[in-house]
């Protein structure tokens, strides 16, 4: 994160609007926000995608930059997502942000859960974030049975993944079933 801060003041007049700076400007507008720095992400997501109006990926970074500095126009963030997943129905920035959005809405949260179930399908086993998304989204909605199962698959394939681990114990405890515990615990030694 503090490269990120740091990049960002040395680059004076940084320029990241080629479809090539992709990559590095998805791990910026993560970043920045973190060291208070969000408007750097707005700025540098405004002018990607005032270079590249239709692409997907600067679309659904823009919507996340917007949305992690709070924007009050969330009809915009979602739009911006949407626009994004008509050119690419698999881009996982804009699967997770638009899942992560439509969660927090009334009414929106069976497309979350269909979205996030989208960007599991799409992961590779290297990347977990929809996966735990969906299994925290499962739990809240009280399908504990169902988080209980995404996480002990996850778990199976990344053990050592603590924020798993932690809502699998969340997840049993609001059950109390000792059998799926016993189960779960199995699993973690």
């Amino acid at each position: 994160m503090a490269q990120a801060v740091a990049l960002v003041e040395q680059g004076v007049g940084l320029e990241l609007t080629g479809t090539e700076h992709v990559p590095l400007l998805e791990k910026l507008v993560e970043w920045l926000p973190e060291a208070d720095r969000a408007g750097d992400g707005l700025e540098l997501t405004r002018k990607a995608l005032e270079a590249h109006p239709g692409d997907a990926a600067f679309q659904a970074l823009r919507a996340r930059s917007l949305e992690q500095a709070g924007a009050a126009d969330l009809a915009e963030v979602e739009s911006l997502y949407r626009s994004a997943l008509e050119e690419k129905p698999d881009l996982l920035v804009a699967l997770l942000g638009l899942a992560h959005l439509r969660s927090t809405r009334a009414g929106g949260v069976e497309e979350a859960i269909e979205l996030y179930r989208r960007a599991v399908d799409l992961e590779g086993e290297s990347d977990d974030r929809a996966e735990r998304a969906l299994a925290a989204l499962l739990q809240a909605e009280g399908r504990r049975e169902e988080a209980i199962e995404l996480l002990e698959s996850l778990l199976r394939k990344l053990p050592w993944d603590a924020e798993a681990a932690l809502l699998l114990a969340e997840a049993h405890l609001e059950q109390a079933d000792g059998e799926s515990l016993a189960r779960s615990r199995s699993l973690l030694q």
